[in-house]
């Protein structure tokens, strides 16, 4: 058995998803969840808690999620940086807390 044909359907489903992610980010209210998404996820800043290892850790997982949007989108560092600050830090509430 080959697996030409297993490579070039998992090379076909995530080229899928990649579409997927770039049409729900695209546009002007897509682009406000990126954002939100990057500032939530501690892009451009740090994520430890000084004293508390499951909050950092925690900030972690969210910094996880929002690079793993960033880097679909294919997105450079300074994209994403100037991106993560583009939302007021009023937008969301509270959200410096680990568990937010």
């Amino acid at each position: 058995m080959t697996t030409r044909p297993l490579l070039a359907g998992l090379r076909d489903r995530i080229l899928q998803r990649n579409q997927r992610y770039r049409l729900v980010f695209a546009g002007s209210v897509g682009a406000f969840v990126r954002d939100d998404l990057f500032r939530l996820g501690h892009l451009g800043r740090p994520t430890y808690v000084p004293g508390d290892p499951v909050a950092t850790a925690f900030n972690e997982g969210k910094r996880f999620v929002a690079l793993h949007v960033a880097s679909i989108l294919n997105l450079s560092d300074e994209e994403i940086v100037e991106r993560a600050q583009a939302i007021p830090r009023d937008h969301t509430a509270d959200e410096e807390t680990a568990h937010d």
